[in-house]
């Protein structure tokens, strides 16, 4: 299943369920990351995520930054078992476009549900409640419900790392992983900024730091400790909802079949890039795009 939706080089879905989909995502969009109080809000999830993933031992959730079908997998592994999986791929292989469309907009709406952060805000006595429900259950139920939490939290948690790292820097985690593996350090201390457990939970970015520390005058040694603690939103970025509709369409195999006055009216439609009304024309759309696609090409790099 993960196989299938990320980043098909076909169209997986209908064109009006990726424009209802982007017409209902893109107004929250627009007022979320172009807000004033962005950066105390991004701050207020961080202590309430960091007990989720303690408390659920989740700490190796970025190894899934490796593999963008295993942050899908995490997640569907949180709200179906790997036989519904296997039989909802098997049923979605041999679907219509019309009837994956119908599949994905139920799945999405389920995954919205769950994932929903008010978890992440709950006060004391909803929490104890939760937790005398929870114990209620039999044993087998209270296992299960673990292994699902820990599936759906490590997805979700990389998810939203990933979206943030496509609205602050144009880019993938998963590609500024990979850049990083080929010795590319911009893009390490691009993921740093965006997750700093990277530097922890992947053995590569641990070496390269590890090495870096050994290195007279080690610019990396330099840059990081500004990375590490420096907020991703800080200075003047460009394009930010357009980066993470691109990523969509590409997700859903629409990327590569629509021309540049197509995506223009669908972002215009959409009201992409609305704040900023940086993408005006097809020469401005048909430069977004290929710089999109120049950063998720991967290249090997000498580390410097």
């Amino acid at each position: 299943m993960a196989q299938i939706i990320v980043n098909s080089k076909d169209p997986i879905v209908p064109l009006h369920v990726v424009e209802k989909l982007l017409k209902t995502a893109v107004p929250d969009w627009e007022w979320f990351f172009f807000s004033p109080t962005l950066q105390p809000m991004l701050a207020s999830l961080h202590s309430p995520m960091n007990r989720v993933i303690k408390n659920l031992a989740i700490q190796g959730y970025p190894r899934l930054y490796e593999d963008e079908r295993k942050i899908v997998a995490s997640c569907l592994l949180g709200v179906c078992t790997l036989d519904q999986i296997r039989e909802f791929s098997t049923e979605f292989e041999g679907a219509t476009l019309e009837e994956r469309g119908e599949a994905l907009d139920e799945f999405s709406s389920e995954l919205s549900q769950m994932g929903d952060v008010s978890v992440f805000f709950m006060n004391r006595r909803q929490l104890i409640v939760l937790r005398r429900e929870f114990r209620a259950l039999p044993l087998e139920q209270q296992r299960l419900a673990i292994q699902q939490a820990r599936y759906f939290w490590s997805g979700m948690i990389a998810t939203y790392h990933q979206v943030l790292s496509l609205v602050f820097h144009g880019e993938k985690m998963t590609t500024l992983i990979a850049k990083a593996k080929l010795g590319d350090d911009q893009s390490l201390l691009k993921a740093v900024q965006i997750d700093s457990r990277v530097l922890y939970e992947i053995p590569y970015f641990a070496k390269r730091y590890e090495r870096s520390q050994l290195e007279p005058n080690s610019s990396l040694r330099m840059s990081l400790g500004y990375r590490t603690f420096g907020a991703p939103q800080h200075g003047r970025i460009r394009h930010r909802t357009a980066w993470l509709t691109l990523a969509i369409l590409d997700w859903l195999g629409w990327l590569r079949h629509l021309s540049y006055p197509e995506l223009l009216r669908l972002f215009d439609a959409s009201g992409i890039g609305s704040a900023t009304r940086e993408i005006t024309d097809e020469t401005s759309m048909g430069k977004i795009v290929r710089m999109y696609w120049e950063r998720h090409t991967l290249a090997p790099m000498s580390t410097q």
